[in-house]
């Protein structure tokens, strides 16, 4: 019984030694402590250590009045008092002892009362996906769990408690949490965009007697007399010359993809597409001005990846890529591909209205975002992106615009059970070598549908 037990023993170790021996022929010497170093990456999820520099920033903040809205501009001054108070709550609520309860998900918390809405580009594991500086294990942070919104909703007492809910729309339930921190700050401020013309206000479907909406949509409220200034969007190839690519310039900025640049090769261009590769990275260069990045090495370790460290690691790698980028990049998309693998999607707003890109404008390079961004254990492993100068024309038009009902109303004409996703003012390409236009997008669960927004009938004018 014991040299049998002793040929397992053995045979064990020669596994491990096999698998340690295969480790080191791939070049990884990040430890020298062989047996150790297997066990533990067998039995255990790694996840690299990740410099939390960025801060997930949410796709929409949105103010209620109760039935009535305003979406916030990220340069809106008053929307860094609510980001000020929000750290506030999360620190009460990292610090006390609270009673969390868990209530089925009821959006009208937020769309009948005075309320402040987050909403995040994707479920967040905990509080702590907002600021790492919190205990996971904190309680109060564990009872809360997962969301993708957080509403915070000003106490109608006026003794300045907040009513927070943590909405988790994968199981349908939120979290709801008074904080009684003394400020009214919240309400004040609710109070101040409220009667402030600067202010567009929006509204819900719902309450305007939209039924074919499946989501809740914030929908632009103006008058059919309402002038408003446009600004002309200038996106340029910067690698174009009188309509002719500069290759040379395309190689200088190609070469900060590469630790030894005067290493790579170059393939000869073929349907307007470049490649330039060392062997392990790759860098693939349409002239229409898109490229894709991949780095092919080899891991043969599993590597759980969170998406906090995902965001991290492709903010980083963005933050290098540093020519011809554009301003206030966000994330917009995230999907979990397989537990080492994330697939983030970033764009940008101009004049705050989204940039919105036709599916499919380059066949051999696909690109649905301005910049994509694959993290696959623990590292960048594709970066594809459009590459534009981007700027404003000193010049700018009086327009009026299409108001939503009119949109809505000539698309039932053409489908009446159409239902709609999402509704919103975007920027538009359709053509890579024009400027974008401002469109009405509708999305549906399978199609996108862009739809002139300026206003030309010649009787409204009068």
């Amino acid at each position: 019984m014991y040299n049998r037990a002793k040929t397992y023993v053995l045979a064990i170790l020669i596994i491990i030694a096999i698998c340690q021996m295969v480790e080191l022929w791939f070049d990884d010497y990040s430890s020298r402590n062989f047996f150790y170093s297997v066990i533990t990456n067998i039995f255990t999820k790694n996840n690299t250590d990740v410099n939390y520099k960025y801060q997930l920033e949410p796709i929409m903040l949105v103010v209620s009045f109760g039935k009535q809205y305003t979406v916030l501009k990220d340069t809106d001054e008053v929307t860094k008092n609510f980001d000020a108070e929000l750290k506030r709550i999360f620190n009460f609520i990292n610090t006390e002892d609270l009673d969390i309860t868990e209530e089925t998900i009821n959006m009208k918390e937020f769309l009948d009362n005075q309320a402040v809405l987050y909403q995040y580009p994707v479920q967040l594991s905990s509080i702590k996906s907002l600021n790492n500086d919190y205990d996971e294990n904190n309680k109060n942070i564990k009872l809360i769990g997962e969301f993708s919104k957080i509403i915070l909703q000003p106490s109608i007492l006026g003794d300045g408690s907040v009513i927070c809910f943590f909405i988790d729309e994968h199981n349908k339930t939120m979290k709801k949490v008074k904080v009684e921190y003394n400020s009214k700050t919240i309400a004040d401020d609710i109070n101040f965009i409220q009667y402030k013309t600067v202010f567009k206000k929006y509204s819900v479907p719902e309450y305007v007697g939209l039924k074919n909406f499946s989501d809740i949509n914030f929908l632009p409220e103006f008058l059919k007399s309402d002038i408003y200034t446009k600004l002309n969007v200038i996106m340029k190839n910067p690698f174009k010359t009188n309509d002719v690519i500069d290759d040379k310039k395309v190689e200088e900025y190609v070469n900060s993809f590469f630790e030894n640049p005067s290493a790579k090769w170059r393939s000869e261009k073929q349907n307007g597409i470049t490649v330039y590769s060392d062997g392990e990275k790759s860098v693939r260069f349409s002239d229409a001005g898109l490229m894709e990045y991949t780095n092919s090495k080899f891991s043969e370790k599993y590597a759980y990846l969170s998406f906090e460290a995902a965001y991290q690691l492709a903010m980083a790698f963005i933050e290098k890529d540093n020519k011809y980028i554009y301003p206030d990049l966000y994330l917009v998309n995230a999907k979990r591909n397989s537990d080492s693998e994330w697939k983030l999607s970033f764009e940008f707003k101009t004049d705050d209205y989204r940039y919105v890109m036709a599916n499919n404008l380059e066949k051999d390079i696909i690109l649905k975002y301005p910049v994509e961004v694959i993290v696959k254990n623990n590292r960048v492993h594709s970066y594809k992106r459009l590459i534009r100068e981007y700027g404003l024309s000193p010049t700018f038009e009086k327009i009026r615009l299409k108001r939503y009902n009119k949109v809505i109303d000539d698309k039932l004409k053409e489908n009446k059970n159409i239902i709609i996703k999402n509704m919103f003012l975007s920027y538009y390409s359709e053509d890579l070598e024009q400027n974008p236009k401002l469109v009405w997008i509708i999305e549906t669960a399978d199609n996108v549908y862009p739809i002139d927004a300026i206003d030309n009938d010649e009787e409204k004018w009068s």
